[in-house]
């Protein structure tokens, strides 16, 4: 009998100890550490390059609430927004970014960014700023053509009807060939409610 019992405790401390560990080792699969900021950027930053941006927003805002001055994760943020349509927060997002696009020293990055950052204060209706960040665009020669496009719109949209039709031709006599032009004429006549009668033809230049 003093064998048995002395077998049943031994048999019960290893069940005991089986299911501890059991339950430890389950507790780390379901509670994983929290992935870090770089990892779960990087992962965002991926997604949104095959397309997957809906998973990506999401990797994305849990960067910025983790730190709301992550400035990488607000230009891809905003780019996605763009996508969306929500030229507002688009805008908001890219202009969080800019000190990480200054630093980067890169003419054609900073280009870009002004490129965009310009388009989106015309959507949005900043008229004034969309036709400061044109001029910027030109005096670094960067995508002269679509700047002088988003100038022309800005210029439109402050009645400076003249002034719309000039840099309408110039941009179209500077680079009929620009992609701005073939994806962005008919939207930007839509989003402007003076220029619905303007359009650029690529073909035929520009036109009433």
């Amino acid at each position: 009998m003093a064998n048995s019992s002395r077998d049943n405790v031994r048999w019960a401390a290893w069940g005991s100890a089986i299911a501890v560990s059991a339950t430890l080792l389950f507790a780390g699969f379901v509670h994983q550490p929290r992935p870090s900021l770089d990892t779960v950027f990087s992962c965002a930053e991926f997604q949104a390059r095959v397309g997957l941006l809906d998973e990506a927003r999401v990797g994305l805002m849990d960067v910025l609430e983790r730190d709301p001055d992550h400035q990488h994760a607000h230009l891809l943020m905003g780019w996605i927004t763009m996508e969306d349509g929500a030229f507002g927060a688009a805008l908001r997002h890219y202009m969080a970014g800019e000190s990480a696009v200054r630093a980067s020293a890169s003419p054609e990055l900073i280009g870009d960014w002004t490129l965009t950052t310009a388009e989106l204060k015309l959507y949005t209706g900043d008229f004034s700023g969309a036709e400061r960040a044109a001029d910027s665009l030109i005096a670094l020669a960067h995508r002269p053509a679509a700047a002088l496009l988003i100038r022309a719109f800005s210029r439109l949209g402050v009645g400076d009807d003249t002034d719309f039709r000039q840099d309408l031709r110039r941009a179209h006599l500077t680079n009929p060939t620009d992609p701005f032009f073939r994806a962005r004429r008919e939207f930007l006549a839509a989003q402007v409610p003076w220029a619905t009668a303007f359009t650029i033809d690529p073909e035929r230049g520009f036109r009433p």
